[in-house]
């Protein structure tokens, strides 16, 4: 199962980052989530399929780190 970055940006729409090699996702997520900006490594299973602009960060589990 692949693995996703999701993160919030400031103008708060949910971005979605799938890095080519997940061997280093979290490297690569705190180097490309902007910096100081929480995000969670998830399951491609995970993403909804409905319109990615009405999607909405909520009741999320504490961050899997934070963009450098």
């Amino acid at each position: 199962m692949s693995k996703k970055v999701v993160y919030e940006t400031s103008e708060g729409i949910v971005a979605v980052m799938s890095p080519a090699d997940e061997s280093n996702i979290k490297k690569i997520a705190d180097k490309g989530v902007p910096a100081g900006t929480s995000y969670w490594i998830v399951d491609s299973a995970e993403i909804p399929e409905e319109d990615q602009e009405s999607w909405e960060l909520i009741n999320m589990p504490t961050p899997d780190g934070v963009g450098q």
